[in-house]
């Protein structure tokens, strides 16, 4: 019988051989027999090296309670010498009536493990905790990783959608092989004065055309109520005009819920017509290298019928070769829409056989752009006067009388003043012969008469054999309209 001051290690075995021999045969296959507690640690720590290298932590905890377990032992062995000597016998009695009993003191010791197995999964459960931080934190820098190459692989992606339809776009206008439509906007409008031209913003006629509610589409003879016709004679500074024109239409369109429009995607679009650059867009010999006339008027249909009320302003329509071929097919692409077509062009052509006779006109009439005239003229005069280029008989307050003199010999033709001045201010010329030229009046009458005028001026002044090339580089640098000015030099 095992004494009641045995040592933990003999209560340990004595309690394991127990409870194996009360195990039944068939049980007794599944337990491994302990002699001891040393033999059950060495297995338990087989075992659990056996497992994967995560539980080497429980291991570690494990080792630790041992160590613990070793470090009292020699306070057992104290206590067994102690009560088992027989010279301390007396003691031992005393020892043994004052002496815990056996169930507290191991209570007690169940109670330490007790706390010693807490603090052993709470300290198993903070290295999961700092384990799981840092995988959580590996996730989460990845996952920034990730949302920056997304980014990354994003931008890229729209690039090079960008480049593509960059790309596109180039090769469809290589393919309908447009001129530079823009150029000769902006030149008029660099050339332009400032708060000139506007007043034909302010015509009845320009704002019934904008106010005309056409039905859709605009078949048959209601498209001429979409149409607008300026006429103007050769140098009036229609060009110029047309630039006011496209500001106005270019501000409507981009407003929204237009009168006018069936559809809020409006544009607009204007192209300017140049004999001198017609030979550019000729698309003949070129094969499949640029769209075909039909190709295009498909692609015109379609761009109109996607955006209805938007506006189309041509300019210099007289210059344009085939400009009755033109009406005709522009109107067939056209009249299926409510889009606004502005034709800015000379008087001599027929327009109303083909667009119809009730079209918006506005015909502009002789010193209507007399504002645009004395603009001209004002600043010239002012500078020529103020440096004694007109001799003593004109003084700088002459100027408004000199003015008004030449704006009426203009005859409204803004060419005509822009180049007398330019002539002017030539340095070849005395003051004597600029008084002369300005109070002349038959001798430069008209376009005409003062091109004409200047050529026989140059050609006193140079060899014979270089009138011709002087006229025409003259007659280049002054003209860019059809009809031709042709004055000899003698």
């Amino acid at each position: 019988m095992t004494d009641k001051f045995s040592s933990a290690e003999v209560v340990f075995a004595t309690t394991a051989k127990r409870f194996y021999e009360e195990l039944s045969n068939e049980n007794k296959l599944n337990f491994q027999e302990i002699e001891n507690a040393e033999d059950m640690v060495a297995s338990i720590e087989r075992n659990i090296v056996q497992l994967n290298s995560r539980t080497s932590r429980l291991l570690d905890a494990c080792k630790k309670v041992d160590n613990f377990r070793q470090s009292m032992d020699p306070f057992f062995r104290i206590v067994d010498i102690f009560v088992s000597t027989r010279l301390l016998g007396n003691v031992a009695i005393i020892w043994d009536l004052s002496w815990t009993p056996f169930d507290d003191w191991f209570s007690e010791i169940l109670g330490r493990l007790k706390r010693h197995q807490q603090d052993f999964d709470s300290g198993l459960k903070n290295v999961y905790s700092e384990e799981l931080i840092m995988h959580f934190n590996a996730m989460d820098l990845e996952r920034v990783k990730n949302s920056e190459q997304r980014d990354v692989l994003s931008e890229q992606r729209e690039a090079a959608k960008k480049r593509s339809i960059d790309e596109k776009i180039k090769k469809l206008q290589k393919w309908i092989a447009s001129p530079n439509w823009t150029g000769p906007y902006e030149a008029a409008k660099e050339k332009r004065l400032a708060d000139t031209g506007l007043w034909i913003l302010q015509r009845p006629e320009y704002s019934s055309w904008l106010e005309q509610e056409v039905p859709y589409p605009a078949r048959g003879s209601v498209f001429v109520k979409n149409v607008l016709v300026v006429t103007a004679k050769l140098g009036f500074g229609n060009t110029i005009l047309s630039t006011r024109i496209i500001e106005d239409l270019r501000r409507r369109s981009r407003l929204c819920g237009q009168s006018w429009g069936q559809n809020p995607a409006t544009t607009l679009a204007y192209f300017y017509f140049d004999q001198q650059q017609a030979d550019r867009y000729s698309h003949e010999s070129q094969g499949q290298i640029c769209g075909s006339a039909q190709s295009l008027e498909i692609l015109i249909r379609i761009y109109l019928e996607q955006l209805n009320g938007s506006f189309l302003v041509f300019d210099g329509l007289d210059e344009c070769p085939e400009w009755a071929e033109f009406l005709v097919t522009l109107r067939k692409c056209a009249e299926e829409t409510s889009c606004k077509i502005v034709f800015i062009t000379r008087p001599h052509l027929l327009l109303d056989a083909i667009i119809g006779p009730k079209a918006f006109r506005m015909d502009l009439k002789l010193n209507e752009n007399m504002n645009e005239m004395h603009a001209i003229l004002r600043p010239e005069l002012a500078d020529l006067l103020q440096r004694g280029k007109l001799g003593p008989k004109y003084g700088p307050h002459d100027t408004e009388n000199l003015v008004k003199s030449l704006a009426e010999r203009a005859n409204s033709i803004v060419l005509w003043a822009a180049l007398m001045m330019k002539y002017l201010q030539s340095p070849y010329l005395s003051s004597t012969e600029r008084v002369e030229i300005i109070e002349e009046v038959k001798s430069f009458q008209g376009l005409h008469g003062l091109v004409g005028a200047i050529l026989l001026d140059i050609g006193k002044r140079v060899p014979k054999s270089q009138h011709e090339k002087i006229r025409r580089v003259f007659l280049s640098l002054v003209s860019s309209r059809t009809t031709p000015l042709d004055p000899p030099f003698d």
